[in-house]
């Protein structure tokens, strides 16, 4: 069984291209970003979430920040860099509708966006990025007869 992270990871891989969506804690993601290929995405570690019970089914819910980043020019002027981040909007706008025939995941929301000016610790690598702040859920949840051993007959 895959995890919902997992799921997260080849949803917006099948957009931007494979190897290219990172998920690690802040200094993690520093470290990673720094030698990464360009554009990617990426995630910070989910710490909360909920378990939402439909018909039986336990399903994962999640609420998860996804950065759609490129590089940007160095010295962050305005013009160069907001076409950037219409280009990484395009890639998140472009995961979120493919999100509507997943078979793994549920888009349940989108909370809110932000557009945000990365600069990492190590090579002074400098991103500009688009986030969506999205809540997604499993399509395919956890119940009884997935439970080893199961004889309900279902």
């Amino acid at each position: 069984m895959k995890s919902i992270i997992e799921k997260i990871k080849e949803s917006v891989e099948a957009v931007i291209g494979k190897n290219r969506f990172h998920y690690n804690d802040g200094n993690g993601l520093n470290i990673v970003l720094d030698d990464a290929n360009y554009p990617c995405a990426f995630a910070q570690l989910i710490e909360t979430g909920a378990l939402e019970d439909t018909l039986g089914q336990y399903h994962e819910r999640v609420s998860v920040g996804v950065f759609f980043a490129d590089v940007a020019d160095v010295d962050l002027e305005p013009m160069p860099n907001e076409q950037i981040l219409t280009e990484c909007k395009q890639r998140a706008l472009t995961w979120l509708a493919t999100l509507r025939n997943s078979d793994d995941l549920t888009l349940v929301s989108v909370n809110g966006t932000d557009r945000v000016y990365i600069k990492t610790d190590g090579y002074d690598v400098r991103l500009t990025a688009f986030v969506v702040n999205v809540t997604l859920e499993e399509v395919r949840g956890f119940g009884v007869c997935d439970v080893k051993d199961c004889d309900c007959g279902c």
